[in-house]
């Protein structure tokens, strides 16, 4: 099925890139084996689709794993310039930041912002731990007062934010699809169930 609806769509399916993932709490014992042009897709727990890596209950912790380690390896690319002994003034060192670190990091941010509050928290405290360093702030100053100072966006408000001007350019886009997938009622979903729009609601 999936080679015949694939030719007809004239796309070239590589099996030996695809992979087979399962979303959901309880894996169907029914789903055993997918073919592509009669090679088999192997199963993982983990797949990567546009930039976002999927795991078998959403939970995004791989994704955001790797997004912490991304951007860690940003900063010591930047480290010359953002450290402490840096001669570049510190206007300069947040536009590198806000230019290339933060936009790095807020990537399809829209599909995963909803994750759990200790897994956003790792890259709160990533971008704590670089903001006190473009600043060489001492222990006794709070991160609260570095935003303060600074005009600073706290991750999670920056998250928010993203999440609101997506949702309402796909509100009025005129494809009557596209609004359908965003048009749902957080409320009516289960507590134990987070989707993406419920970001929108977080408190800071």
């Amino acid at each position: 099925m999936i080679g015949l609806s694939s030719g007809k769509l004239r796309k070239l399916i590589n099996s030996g890139k695809s992979q087979a993932i399962f979303l959901g709490r309880k894996l169907d014992t029914c789903i055993k084996r997918i073919t592509i042009k009669d090679k088999e897709v192997a199963w993982t727990s983990t797949a990567k689709y546009l930039g976002v890596i999927l795991d078998q209950r959403l939970t995004y912790q791989h994704h955001i794993q790797a997004v912490v380690v991304k951007a860690k390896s940003c900063i010591a690319q930047l480290y010359s310039l953002l450290n402490k002994k840096s001669q570049l003034s510190l206007k300069n060192k947040l536009t590198l930041i806000k230019a290339f670190i933060r936009p790095a990091v807020l990537y399809a941010s829209t599909a995963w912002g909803h994750a759990a509050d200790t897994s956003i928290h790792r890259i709160q405290t990533m971008e704590n731990k670089l903001l006190r360093m473009a600043l060489d702030a001492p222990w006794f100053i709070r991160n609260v007062q570095i935003y303060r100072d600074l005009e600073w966006k706290p991750f999670r408000q920056a998250l928010k934010e993203k999440a609101e001007a997506t949702y309402r350019r796909a509100e009025e886009h005129p494809y009557e699809e596209l609004r359908k997938l965003v048009n749902y009622d957080v409320e009516a979903t289960p507590a134990r169930i987070k989707r993406p729009r419920h970001q929108l609601a977080q408190v800071q």
